[in-house]
């Protein structure tokens, strides 16, 4: 089974994004793609998968025989904010869900889910409780036993550690399927990508992962150590630290996991006024991250994952706070954006602010990027 796209072009707000894309995923492989922010990576798993139809050019799934069938029969896609793709309460449902999605020749019975259970090494328990790892495995194990043949991971690995990237890969090899990789980090798949794609101003090459540089977070990895950042505790404690400080009456900013949970109008100019922050002092804060303003103008649903979290990073800035709770993997940030981080987060703690972070498995505090 492969995956092609073939000269793919592809245009949002009448700029265009991808031109004349060529990829191929096969079963059994799995591929690697990186790009700075906004050059298209997640856009690019859009038209792959279906959810989105190219300008121009095709996307064509093929069998064994090397007939053309439906990509959407098998292909699935796990996003960046992979809490919004729960639909049941528990794992058990998820997963019979998933074996209940028959075509011809394709039957799964309980027997088949306990069998991937163990093989994904999956417990029996509610989906709103399980961790990003465990959620990963959950939707992954159920694409394979709904028949799905190819897999497109939008940016999953930031948040695991090393120990769980490799048993999650291992896993993926040896049930034969497919996948495709999205990075701001290629260093993450030395070893275990077969071929690695770039893309850039629209265009993609196909790149040795030796050429990529480390990513440098040694700036901000020293300054929440040595300023004791790093929060250890549970989501529920660190709301608990956050109402303690509300109770003292500290002007908090507060960066959740996925940005899209701090936008409440399709309006950036609606959400400065909402939230009492300065236009000038936000653009002139904008443009120091390296975004150009006009952003600024944009819908914010409307834009990549990457400036969409840079732009929240302005808002928490500008609100003048005394304490930043930051809860989001910051290696979701590209290298020049988590270096403006850097330098923003020294001024405010040389200042006497304060900054919790609170560091998942695989980011800052217990993950090499060299």
């Amino acid at each position: 089974m492969e995956l092609v796209s073939e000269n793919i072009s592809f245009s949002w707000d009448k700029g265009k994004l991808l031109s004349g894309i060529s990829v191929e995923i096969s079963q059994g492989k799995i591929i690697s793609l990186s790009g700075e922010m906004a050059s298209g990576k997640s856009t690019l798993l859009f038209l792959l998968s279906g959810l989105l139809r190219p300008a121009s050019g095709n996307v064509r799934c093929i069998d064994e025989k090397g007939v053309d069938c439906e990509a959407a029969d098998f292909t699935g896609l796990i996003r960046q904010e992979i809490f919004n793709q729960i639909a049941f309460t528990t794992s058990c449902k998820e997963l019979k869900f998933s074996a209940s999605l028959k075509r011809t020749g394709h039957s799964k019975t309980l027997d088949d889910i306990k069998k991937i259970q163990e093989v994904w090494s999956l417990r029996s328990e509610a989906t709103y409780k399980m961790s990003y790892f465990e959620l990963l495995k959950l939707f992954s194990a159920g694409f394979i036993l709904s028949g799905k043949k190819l897999i497109l991971f939008d940016e999953v690995f930031v948040n695991l550690s090393s120990a769980e990237r490799h048993f999650f890969t291992q896993n993926l090899f040896q049930s034969g399927v497919g996948a495709l990789f999205v990075t701001q980090f290629p260093g993450f798949f030395k070893g275990i990508s077969h071929r690695h794609y770039h893309l850039k101003d629209g265009n993609i090459i196909e790149k040795d992962l030796s050429e990529f540089r480390p990513v440098h977070i040694q700036p901000l990895m020293e300054l929440f150590r040595k300023n004791e950042c790093f929060f250890s505790g549970s989501d529920a404690d660190l709301r608990a630290n956050m109402k303690d400080f509300l109770s003292q009456k500290y002007r908090i900013s507060y960066l959740p996991n996925y940005s899209e949970r701090l936008f409440f109008y399709a309006d950036i100019q609606k959400e400065l006024s909402w939230r009492g922050i300065d236009p000038v002092k936000f653009l002139e804060k904008l443009k120091s991250s390296g975004l150009n303003p006009e952003i600024a103008d944009k819908d914010p649903f409307h834009i990549s994952s990457g400036q969409r979290r840079t732009i929240a990073a302005c808002f928490a800035l500008c609100r003048q706070p005394k304490v930043i709770f930051i809860e989001n993997p910051l290696l979701h940030f590209d290298s020049p954006r988590l270096s403006w981080l850097a330098d923003e987060l020294s001024c405010f703690v040389s200042e006497g602010g304060k900054v919790f972070y609170s560091s998942p498995l695989g980011d800052l505090g217990k993950t090499s990027l060299a």
